[in-house]
């Protein structure tokens, strides 16, 4: 098992999932809105876990389109169809792998795609980017009907 760093800065990582908040990849709006959590696991150059704090976490990872990894905008930043934000109450568990959760939603106003799949896109420190997305180095994602 790899050693985990407790500072420093990261890299890359070896793990990034998408999921929805329960827990499959295909899911309906409820409510209008709907939780997808990521699960992602920094490392540093020598593949070691670093430990980052939520925010940061926050601050590196974008909700992305999984086949043309446009990003998604903020809730508070567009009118847009589909949009999300970040969701405040969302403990995620201690000692596991890192997650973080968005909740996403849909403009019932606006009928256009009403499908839509989700991947993201992650910022590293270091300044590379790592997308989960169709092109991208990572796969996973879900797919969200309005």
């Amino acid at each position: 098992m790899k050693e985990t760093t407790t500072m420093g800065t990261w890299t890359s990582v070896s793990k990034l999932t998408v999921v929805l908040e329960t827990g499959q990849h295909q899911g309906a709006l409820f409510g209008g809105q709907i939780g997808v959590v990521i699960s992602i696991q920094p490392t540093d150059d020598t593949g070691n876990a670093v430990t980052v704090t939520t925010d940061d976490l926050y601050s590196k990872v974008l909700l992305i389109d999984f086949v043309d990894a446009s990003p998604i905008p903020e809730k508070e930043k567009t009118t847009l169809n589909w949009c999300w934000e970040r969701d405040k109450k969302f403990k995620p568990t201690p000692g596991m792998t890192p997650q973080i959760k968005y909740t996403v939603e849909h403009a019932d106003s606006n009928p256009d795609r009403r499908v839509r799949s989700f991947g993201v896109r992650v910022d590293l420190p270091n300044g590379n980017t790592l997308y989960s997305s169709q092109n991208g180095t990572y796969q996973s994602s879900v797919q969200v009907e309005a």
